[in-house]
């Protein structure tokens, strides 16, 4: 169906905490709730997600958080925060996701205080790196397969092909275009 639901949980800071000459301070513990929900429209992703995030030490507090990633390079963000206690819990953002490096950008409004601004620069250093999704590969392979059984006038097989795609992405043009094309190539009985 193109969409996804993914259900995480978390428990961080888990230990004996800090020890300094004779004097021990505990680490923050917090434990950690999440949901996302992924679809994609139009080929390009969509992700939202909600986290409930309760400390043991410290008050809980609600996230939630969109992101929509435009071409495999282009990506959106925005999210809420519920316990920010200066301006509001609002944050936004964008990234650009290259082959070599990705450049990410977000910002924070603090009231009186002023914004919080955050660049960050990821370089992949070594081979180059697969940018394709594994369900694309597939995608991709089925319609090489349609393509060369329309060239050997298979087309009742092609069709298959292209029914294998809609069962992976539902409503996919180009599989219904194809289809198409695939039944008008077919004798008459």
């Amino acid at each position: 169906s193109g969409q996804e639901f993914r259900l995480g949980l978390a428990a961080q800071n888990l230990g004996p905490g800090l020890k300094f000459d004779q004097e021990s301070s505990p680490l923050p513990a917090t434990d950690g709730l999440g949901l996302a929900w992924q679809a994609r429209p139009k080929g390009d992703l969509l992700t939202l997600s909600a986290d409930q995030v309760l400390g043991r030490d410290q008050p809980h507090y609600m996230a939630a958080g969109a992101e929509y990633v435009v071409w495999r390079i282009l990506a959106f963000r925005a999210g809420f925060r519920t316990d920010q206690d200066i301006g509001p819990g609002f944050r936004g953002g964008v990234g650009f996701k290259l082959k070599a490096f990705d450049v990410d950008y977000a910002f924070a409004g603090f009231g009186e205080l002023g914004s919080m601004h955050r660049i960050g620069l990821l370089v992949r250093l070594g081979g180059p790196v697969e940018t394709t999704p594994p369900e694309e590969r597939a995608l991709d392979a089925i319609f090489q397969k349609a393509a060369r059984l329309m060239r050997e006038q298979r087309h009742y097989e092609a069709v298959i092909e292209y029914a294998k795609v809609l069962e992976i992405d539902p409503g996919n043009e180009k599989a219904l275009e194809g289809m198409k094309r695939a039944h008008q190539a077919m004798p008459d009985r």
